[in-house]
């Protein structure tokens, strides 16, 4: 089993080595375009893997950046991460997190609504704990909160940068944040590079495809509801984290 790499959090040394480039960063992009930068465009250039070299002309350059964070959700997480396991990696390289909350339906109530689909959907939410036990990925279990909300109130800093196979991923904005929604495939990519090599680029490619469910009828106490607590971050087991 593999250290985890995220806590129910953002640390604080995360939060000061992006700004630690911020600077250096900025002073190279305002020569190299000749006039001032936007905010947006500030927090884009501290992650650029070189800021010499990166692409600044809109529309016709792709731009190499290294994010703070990765973010998915339960389904688009699984072919996700079996891409990832095929890199043969001992763990994740960027802080990356797991958020069971896309294969619950509302149908009834979220008491019986959670229950049903920990019920169908057993197979899965045990396969993305177990890889996420394996590679030092943040589990976030049925129940725990929606993925966007999560990664805002939880994750999401000003300056920061950090992408997420979920259409509302740019949420995290609402702080400040460059938050783009992604592909499985750039995802992984941003799993795999260290942050001395380059990082995915915000220019994606199309959506992974959607995994078929293989439901599975185990039901496990482990996928309890929270009874009132506070959403917590399992990290790599399901035993909630000390408060």
């Amino acid at each position: 089993m593999a250290e985890s790499t995220v806590g129910p959090n953002t640390p604080v040394s995360l939060i000061e080595a992006a700004y630690a480039r911020l600077p250096e960063s900025v002073a190279i992009a305002r020569a190299r375009v000749g006039r001032p930068l936007t905010f947006a465009e500030k927090v884009l250039i501290a992650h650029a893997a070189d800021p010499n070299t990166v692409g600044l002309n809109r529309g016709a350059e792709y731009g190499d950046y290294r994010p703070d964070r990765v973010a998915m959700q339960d389904a688009t997480a699984q072919m996700a991460l079996l891409q990832f396991m095929l890199a043969k990696l001992p763990t994740v390289a960027v802080p990356t997190t797991v958020h069971c909350d896309h294969l619950i339906q509302a149908r009834i109530g979220a008491d019986l609504d959670l229950a049903a689909a920990i019920d169908v959907n057993s197979e899965v939410y045990e396969f993305l704990r177990s890889v996420s036990s394996k590679y030092g990925i943040g589990f976030w279990k049925p129940g725990s909160g929606i993925i966007h909300q999560v990664v805002l109130e939880n994750y999401a800093f000003p300056g920061g940068m950090m992408i997420g196979t979920d259409s509302h991923t740019p949420n995290a904005g609402g702080l400040g944040m460059i938050a783009i929604g992604v592909g499985g495939a750039d995802a992984v990519d941003g799993r795999v590079r260290s942050r001395a090599a380059r990082a995915p680029s915000s220019s994606t490619s199309d959506r992974a495809p959607h995994p078929s469910r293989r439901p599975g009828r185990r039901r496990s106490a482990t996928w309890a509801p929270r009874s009132g607590r506070p959403a917590r971050c399992s990290r790599t087991t399901h035993r909630p984290l000390a408060t």
